[in-house]
Protein backbone atom coordinates (compact mmCIF):
# COMPACT_ATOMS: atom_id res chain seq x y z
CA UNK A 1 0.00 0.00 0.00
CA UNK A 2 1.15 3.34 -1.03
CA UNK A 3 2.02 5.73 2.05
CA UNK A 4 0.73 9.59 1.58
CA UNK A 5 2.91 12.14 1.42
CA UNK A 6 3.57 14.17 4.04
CA UNK A 7 1.91 17.30 2.30
CA UNK A 8 -1.01 15.40 1.77
CA UNK A 9 -1.66 14.13 5.55
CA UNK A 10 -0.92 18.24 6.62
CA UNK A 11 -4.09 18.94 4.35
CA UNK A 12 -5.82 16.12 5.44
CA UNK A 13 -4.98 17.71 9.33
CA UNK A 14 -6.04 21.52 8.30
CA UNK A 15 -9.17 20.39 7.01
CA UNK A 16 -10.42 18.26 10.51
CA UNK A 17 -9.07 20.99 12.20
CA UNK A 18 -11.36 23.35 10.39
CA UNK A 19 -14.10 21.55 10.41
CA UNK A 20 -13.92 21.57 14.38
CA UNK A 21 -13.23 24.99 14.37
CA UNK A 22 -16.29 25.74 12.31
CA UNK A 23 -18.50 22.97 14.62
CA UNK A 24 -16.98 24.59 18.07
CA UNK A 25 -18.16 28.17 16.26
CA UNK A 26 -21.46 27.06 15.51
CA UNK A 27 -21.33 25.28 18.93
CA UNK A 28 -22.15 21.83 18.32
CA UNK A 29 -21.36 19.32 20.49
CA UNK A 30 -19.44 16.30 18.94
CA UNK A 31 -22.43 13.93 19.39
CA UNK A 32 -24.91 16.32 18.05
CA UNK A 33 -22.44 17.14 14.66
CA UNK A 34 -21.85 13.32 14.22
CA UNK A 35 -25.54 12.37 14.99
CA UNK A 36 -26.59 14.57 12.03
CA UNK A 37 -23.74 13.58 9.52
CA UNK A 38 -25.09 9.68 10.60
CA UNK A 39 -21.62 8.96 11.77
CA UNK A 40 -20.10 8.17 15.81
CA UNK A 41 -18.62 11.13 17.69
CA UNK A 42 -15.22 9.12 17.38
CA UNK A 43 -15.45 9.09 14.15
CA UNK A 44 -15.76 13.11 14.15
CA UNK A 45 -13.09 12.79 16.36
CA UNK A 46 -10.72 10.89 14.27
CA UNK A 47 -12.03 13.34 11.01
CA UNK A 48 -11.42 16.51 13.39
CA UNK A 49 -7.69 15.31 14.68
CA UNK A 50 -6.67 14.45 10.85
CA UNK A 51 -6.57 10.95 11.85
CA UNK A 52 -9.30 9.91 9.38
CA UNK A 53 -9.79 11.45 5.87
CA UNK A 54 -13.47 13.11 5.13
CA UNK A 55 -15.09 12.24 1.72
CA UNK A 56 -16.38 15.25 0.12
CA UNK A 57 -19.56 13.88 0.02
CA UNK A 58 -19.51 14.12 3.53
CA UNK A 59 -17.44 17.62 3.69
CA UNK A 60 -20.14 19.11 2.15
CA UNK A 61 -22.82 17.98 3.97
CA UNK A 62 -20.84 19.49 7.29
CA UNK A 63 -20.89 22.53 5.85
CA UNK A 64 -24.62 22.70 4.74
CA UNK A 65 -25.10 21.61 8.78
CA UNK A 66 -23.03 24.66 9.58
CA UNK A 67 -23.69 26.98 7.17
CA UNK A 68 -20.55 27.55 5.72
CA UNK A 69 -18.97 27.40 2.53
CA UNK A 70 -17.05 24.29 1.49
CA UNK A 71 -14.29 26.37 0.65
CA UNK A 72 -13.81 27.55 3.91
CA UNK A 73 -12.58 24.12 5.50
CA UNK A 74 -9.70 24.46 3.58
CA UNK A 75 -6.42 26.22 4.37
CA UNK A 76 -5.80 29.51 2.90
CA UNK A 77 -1.81 31.15 2.20
CA UNK A 78 -0.72 28.65 5.20
CA UNK A 79 0.76 26.04 3.70
CA UNK A 80 4.00 26.53 5.77
CA UNK A 81 2.41 26.87 9.37
CA UNK A 82 3.56 24.24 11.73
CA UNK A 83 1.31 22.16 13.36
CA UNK A 84 2.17 23.70 16.63
CA UNK A 85 0.65 26.85 15.95
CA UNK A 86 -2.46 25.33 14.10
CA UNK A 87 -2.99 23.75 17.20
CA UNK A 88 -2.36 27.07 19.02
CA UNK A 89 -4.49 28.86 16.20
CA UNK A 90 -7.39 26.32 17.38
CA UNK A 91 -7.11 27.05 20.98
CA UNK A 92 -7.36 30.69 20.23
CA UNK A 93 -10.51 30.35 17.65
CA UNK A 94 -12.86 28.76 20.35
CA UNK A 95 -11.97 30.79 23.18
CA UNK A 96 -12.44 33.97 20.69
CA UNK A 97 -15.99 32.40 19.77
CA UNK A 98 -17.00 32.37 24.05
CA UNK A 99 -16.05 36.36 24.14
CA UNK A 100 -19.71 37.08 23.99
CA UNK A 101 -18.95 40.48 24.68
CA UNK A 102 -18.59 42.56 20.78
CA UNK A 103 -16.37 45.26 22.20
CA UNK A 104 -13.84 42.76 24.14
CA UNK A 105 -13.51 40.85 21.32
CA UNK A 106 -12.45 44.06 18.98
CA UNK A 107 -9.95 45.10 21.78
CA UNK A 108 -8.72 41.52 21.48
CA UNK A 109 -8.57 42.10 17.83
CA UNK A 110 -6.28 45.56 18.22
CA UNK A 111 -4.06 43.46 20.52
CA UNK A 112 -3.13 40.66 18.16
CA UNK A 113 -3.01 43.36 15.14
CA UNK A 114 -0.60 45.29 17.32
CA UNK A 115 1.45 42.19 17.70
CA UNK A 116 1.69 41.19 14.40
CA UNK A 117 2.82 44.46 13.00
CA UNK A 118 5.88 43.92 15.45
Amino acid sequence: MIEPSNEFQELVTRIGLHLKYHRNRQKFRQKDLSYLLGVSYQQLQKYESGQNRISAARLYHCSEILGVPIESFFPKNCASVPRAILQEMDDLQRLFCGIKNEKDRQILLDIARSYALR
